[in-house]
């Protein structure tokens, strides 16, 4: 039991994978923008934990890559990456056909805008990371929806289905191990918690997230999501 509590950020990075590996699965249509945006996202999780670690949480790692992140935050970002990226195609049946011109260059807004909005909010105002995170989310969305308004579905439910399904891995995880967030959780007692379980952070964070990575693919790409 000790070793499920201390490590928990495994086991949930763990869950995620096998929901990330049931949809690879049962989509095949689907499981080259999983592997890319997952894989993608799982070295950047890795990058990023730099700055999560100093004022949002530090959490015990099997492995750790000196100042950076470890391998659970990999299969995290594997996970939750190339879960958002389709989860809107897989709860409403839809597959891509490819109907305008492919826009690269949102890949580096995407990273530019993150890395301006942690200069800014988190080095120079001293929000917290977390926040400074989901708002360099925001950039990238206003930008895509304004060109493609025909991905504001994708994106809203993109959204929520991201930040539900990690809140609800989450709180599962936290029923069998309620020291864990007074532990390794820095902002422990300053944010409320869902059903007295799970950050509200994560919630937003979440949800910032899919809003950007559901039509990150299609935006891309040029294609657009139809009906199977």
């Amino acid at each position: 039991m000790w070793l499920f509590s201390e490590y928990l950020y495994l086991w949930g990075s763990v869950a995620g994978f096998f929901i990330f590996l049931f949809i690879f699965i049962k989509r095949k249509d689907l499981r080259n923008r999983m592997l890319t945006a997952g894989i993608a996202i799982g070295i950047i999780g890795i990058l990023s934990e730099s700055v999560f670690f100093q004022d949002y949480w530090n959490p015990p790692l099997i492995f750790r890559f000196g100042k950076f992140g470890g391998i659970e935050d990999f299969l995290f970002g594997l996970a939750f990456g190339g879960i958002g990226v389709v989860i809107y195609d897989v709860i409403f049946h839809k597959k891509l056909r490819r109907s305008f011109h492919p826009q690269t260059w949102i890949i580096p807004t995407v990273i530019l805008s993150e890395l301006i909005s942690v200069y800014i909010f988190f080095h120079l105002l001293e929000v917290n990371s977390i926040y400074a995170s989901a708002i360099g989310f925001m950039f990238p969305v206003i930008t895509i929806l304004l060109i493609r308004n025909d991905l504001i579905f994708e994106t809203f439910f993109s959204a929520i289905l991201a930040g539900l399904l990690l809140v609800f891995v989450e709180i599962f995880m936290l029923l069998f191990a309620p020291t864990y967030l007074e532990k390794y959780f820095l902002l422990h007692g300053q944010v409320l918690l869902i059903f007295g379980i799970a950050p509200l952070t994560e919630l937003i964070w979440g949800i910032c997230f899919g809003a950007l990575v559901g039509p990150l693919y299609d935006f891309k790409q040029g294609t657009r999501p139809i009906h199977l």
